[in-house]
C-alpha cells in the first residue's frame, strides 16, 4: 500500500533529477544571441526595422480623414479617386499617393518649410478642420493629432509614372 511518505519521496526524487537536468543543460551563443539550448534550435525573430505606424482601417478618425481628403481631392482635380485605402491625386503633372496611418506612439512638434502644393491644400484642408491640429510636417509627411492626442501620419507620395484607374470588369 501506498502511503504519503512515499509520494513525497517520489515527488522529491523527481524534482533532483529535474535540477540535475537543468544543470547539465548546454547553452550555445553566437554573436549577441542564443542559437540552441540542450542542443535544440531556437529559432530567432526576423529583424523588422521599427515602424511607428500601422495601417488603421478600422480607426474612426483615420477613416474620417480618407474620406474628406477623398472629397476634396475629387472636386479640385479631375480622375482622382481611392484604392486599395488610399488616395490618388491626378495633378497635371504628377500623381499624388495619399496614405492615413495611426500612430503608435506619439512624437513631438516640428513644423518644417514644405514645398509641395499638394501638401499645401492638405494643410489648408485640415487648418480647416475642427478637433484637429498640426503637429509635424515636412516635404512629404504631415502629422495630425486629435484633442485627444491621437497622432495620424498622412504621407503624400509622388510617383514616377501615371496611375491608371482599374475599372473592375464583371464577370457573365
Amino acid at each position: 500500500m501506498v502511503n504519503n511518505k512515499d509520494i513525497q519521496r517520489v515527488i522529491l526524487e523527481k524534482a533532483k533529477m529535474d535540477a540535475e537536468n537543468q544543470r547539465e543543460t548546454t547553452v550555445t551563443i553566437e554573436g549577441n544571441g542564443v542559437i540552441s539550448i540542450g542542443g535544440k534550435a531556437v529559432t530567432k525573430k526576423p529583424n523588422k526595422p521599427f515602424r511607428n505606424t500601422f495601417k488603421a482601417s478600422q480607426d474612426f478618425v483615420a477613416n474620417s480623414l480618407r474620406a474628406v481628403l477623398k472629397d476634396h481631392f475629387e472636386k479640385t482635380y479631375e480622375g482622382s479617386f481611392a484604392r486599395k485605402g488610399n488616395l490618388v491625386v491626378n495633378e497635371k503633372d504628377n500623381d499624388y499617393v495619399i496614405s492615413v496611418s495611426k500612430l503608435k506612439f506619439n512624437v513631438e512638434e516640428n513644423i518644417l518649410n514644405y514645398k509641395s502644393e499638394i501638401m499645401n491644400e492638405v494643410v489648408s484642408l485640415i487648418k480647416s478642420l475642427n478637433g484637429l491640429s498640426i503637429v509635424q510636417t515636412s516635404n512629404n509627411i504631415l502629422i495630425v493629432q486629435t484633442l485627444n492626442f491621437q497622432q495620424y501620419q498622412i504621407k503624400i507620395t509622388k510617383k514616377r509614372d501615371r496611375i491608371s484607374r482599374e475599372v473592375p470588369t464583371e464577370v457573365m
